[in-house]
Order: structure tokens, then C-alpha cells, then sequence
């Protein structure tokens, strides 16, 4: 009996202590749990703080959130210096069930993107001007194409429409995003956007001219080959007649006067001029490049035409009306034209072609299907407005089949 006593005991004891270690695994777990959701809650906040600061870009302060599905909360506090071209830092602390764990992340401005256009003096438009977005030259995905002109008052043009040709065509600015102005949009000028916001100040990221400026300049001359790969300084006005490339971290001031590029401009690094800016943007397009510039003028700034010319009568060019076409592509235009698009439908120019003679005679049922479509998820049809864009191709299909088959060949 007493053997059989002792080793009742020694086996309660051996139960005794693995109850005890698996209900401290069962706290092990539950408290990692508890910081698992406390840390997504934080993380949370974080994606908030973001998605606050890409709607409103001077948004600053507090906010909190719940996560109805896990149970977490989150509070999140945003110190914002973008308006200066440094960071915003936000600060984001996750809790769940009396656990908490807290964030601290820098966020800068996205250097890559192609969202906004933000000028301190007027926008001026020849003709037709389009303003569309892209994320990255890397990655060009759509994004809204916004704009802004920070000039003058509630008598004061910030946008202006000009007859480039004089031939009575009315200015035209379209937008795939915002337009906005602290003064107003002259009365000639046809503005489609997303919308149109008069007399408003609108937050934007600001270059900080003091920091563009903090370098060591050397006197400015114009190299032959119009590559700067050091900072220069020019006092007064200057033309620069061939394309100038300014490299990383070299900086360009034009102190004093306005600047003339009559060649292009590219590279990586900085240009500031105390005056006015024309830039006649240079033939070729070279889609390989993902450089960009920061460009800042106390002034305006004008883009001309790469074939646009100057006499003493004034600026002279013609529109490529294939060039034209394709900027006023709708956004969601390519996905829809691929999704479900007819196999026996032609590629390159030919396509337009093939557009032209379907809307001129009976269209096949799989044309039908894929323009029209049959309120299925697979066959959606075209939206009005891509429906519109490809329309307007029957009129110049000829010229864009010869592009097509010049750029291919």
C-alpha cells in the first residue's frame, strides 16, 4: 500500500508541474497575441496617418481608430514640416486587452511622383495644355494630374489662356486631377478638371529656396556641351540655346534675372531662378530616363512646343494632332480596351482602322460585346468616355496608322 501511496503521489506531482508549465504557455501565447494585435493596431495608425497626409498635405495634430475585427485601438499624433520639403513624423501607439506598443516613423515627400503642379507665379496655356499624373518614371502608374497657382488676388488671373497660333482657338487646360488658384482662371480660358477651386490657398509641398541655395556656387559660365555637373551661379538674364543637363547635386541659381532653355532641360538636380522661366521642351522623348529635377521659380513658368518657333511676329507651331490625340487619352482607357478585346481585332495602327469600320457599317457581335458589352462581370463594355476618345480617332485613323508604322519600322 505504501508503494502504491508513493507513487500515486510522484505521478500527481508530475501532473501537478505539467499543468503548471502548459497554463504558463497558454500566458505565453495569450500575451504574445496581446502584442501581435497591439503592433497591428500601431501599424494601423501608421497607414492612417498616410492616407490623412495624401488628402490633406498639411495635416497635423491627433487622431485615434478602431479596428472593429481584432478588437485594437490606435492613437496617432503628426508633427508635418512637408510644406518645407523635409518630413512629417508621426508617432502611433497600438493597444489591446491593457497591452500597448507605439510607433515612430519619418515619412518624406514621394520624390519619384509626378502628381502635382504647384507654382508660386501664373500658369499660362497656348492653345490645349494637359496635366496628367503619373507615380514614378520607373513605375508609371495613373495618378491624378493636379495643379495650383499661388499668384495674386481676387482680381488676378493665376491661370491664363493665350491664342498661341492667333487663329481665334480658345485656351484649353484639361486636368485628370484638381485645379486650384489663390487668384482666378481668366474668363477665355475652357478649364476641365475634377474640380475647380477659385481664390483658395492650397497646402502643396514646398521647396525650401534658403536650403536649394545653402551650397557653394562658382561663377556661372555656359559649357559648350551644356552639361553641369557643378553648382554655378548667373546674374541677370540668360538664354541657354542647346539642352542643359544639371547632375545630382549640383545646383543652378539665376540670380536676379529669368532663364531661357531653348534646348530642354533634364538631370537630377536643382535649378532656381529669382525670375521667370521658359522652357522649350526638346523633341525626343526618352522613356528610359527616371531623373527628374526640382525646379523652382519666384517667378512663372512657360513650356512651349519642341517645334514651336519665335520671330518678331510672335511664336509659331504646329500641332501633331497624333501627339494631341493620345494626351487626351481617359485614364482607365487602356485597361478597358484590353479586357475582352475581339481576337481577330488588328494591332499598332491598324487598330484604328478597324475601329473606323466597325462604327461606320454592322458591327460584328464580338465587337458589340467587347464595346457595348452584356452586363456580365467578363464583358462590361466601354465606359462614355473611352467610347468618346476612340471615336475621335476616325477622323485622323490615317495618321495614326503611318505613326504606328513609323515608329515600328
Amino acid at each position: 500500500m505504501i508503494s502504491v501511496l508513493m507513487l500515486a503521489a510522484a505521478i500527481l506531482a508530475i501532473l501537478a508541474a505539467g499543468l503548471q508549465l502548459g497554463a504558463s504557455g497558454v500566458l505565453h501565447v495569450s500575451q504574445a497575441h496581446k502584442r501581435n494585435v497591439a503592433l497591428c493596431a500601431a501599424e494601423a495608425g501608421v497607414y492612417e496617418a498616410v492616407l490623412r497626409l495624401e488628402n490633406d498635405k498639411g495635416f497635423t495634430g491627433t487622431a485615434a481608430g478602431d479596428l472593429v475585427a481584432s478588437g485594437g485601438k490606435f492613437s496617432i499624433s503628426v508633427t508635418n514640416d512637408l510644406w518645407t520639403g523635409a518630413e512629417a513624423t508621426v508617432v502611433s501607439t497600438g493597444t489591446y486587452a491593457g497591452v500597448s506598443r507605439t510607433l515612430k516613423v519619418s515619412l518624406q515627400p514621394d520624390t519619384e511622383g509626378f502628381g502635382a503642379l504647384s507654382l508660386g507665379g501664373k500658369v499660362y496655356t497656348y492653345d490645349k495644355a494637359y496635366i496628367n499624373g503619373i507615380s514614378s518614371a520607373k513605375n508609371p502608374l495613373y495618378r491624378p494630374g493636379n495643379g495650383h497657382s499661388e499668384f495674386g488676388g481676387a482680381t488676378d488671373d493665376g491661370f491664363v489662356g493665350q491664342d498661341f497660333n492667333g487663329d481665334g482657338e480658345q485656351a484649353r487646360i484639361r486636368a485628370t486631377g484638381d485645379l486650384s488658384a489663390a487668384g482666378r482662371f481668366a474668363s477665355d480660358l475652357e478649364v476641365v478638371a475634377r474640380s475647380k477651386k477659385e481664390m483658395v490657398h492650397e497646402p502643396q509641398y514646398r521647396l525650401n529656396k534658403d536650403e536649394m541655395l545653402a551650397v557653394s556656387f562658382s561663377a556661372g559660365t555656359v559649357p559648350t556641351d551644356g552639361k553641369f555637373t557643378g553648382s554655378a551661379r548667373f546674374n541677370g538674364d540668360v538664354t541657354f540655346p542647346m539642352k542643359v543637363t544639371i547632375a545630382e547635386g549640383a545646383t543652378i541659381h539665376i540670380q536676379g534675372g529669368s532663364a531661357k532653355f531653348l534646348g530642354g532641360l533634364e538631370g537630377k538636380g536643382s535649378l532656381v531662378v529669382d525670375g521667370d522661366i521658359v522652357i522649350q521642351t526638346d523633341a525626343e522623348f526618352d522613356s528610359s530616363n527616371d531623373s527628374g529635377l526640382k525646379v523652382l521659380a519666384d517667378g512663372s513658368i512657360a513650356i512651349s512646343h519642341p517645334e514651336a518657333s519665335s520671330d518678331d511676329e510672335g511664336v509659331h507651331y504646329e500641332i501633331d494632332a497624333v501627339g494631341d490625340y493620345f494626351a487626351q487619352m481617359p485614364p482607365d482607357a487602356p485597361s478597358q480596351i484590353a479586357q475582352g478585346v475581339p481576337v481577330n481585332a488588328p494591332r499598332d495602327g491598324d487598330f484604328f482602322l478597324w475601329i473606323d469600320d466597325q462604327l461606320s457599317g454592322t458591327p460584328s457581335p464580338e465587337f458589340n460585346q467587347w464595346y457595348e458589352g452584356d452586363g456580365s462581370e467578363m464583358n462590361p463594355g466601354l465606359s462614355p468616355s473611352t467610347k468618346q476618345w476612340l471615336g475621335q480617332s476616325r477622323g485622323i485613323k490615317e495618321d495614326i496608322k503611318a505613326w504606328a508604322d513609323s515608329a515600328n519600322g
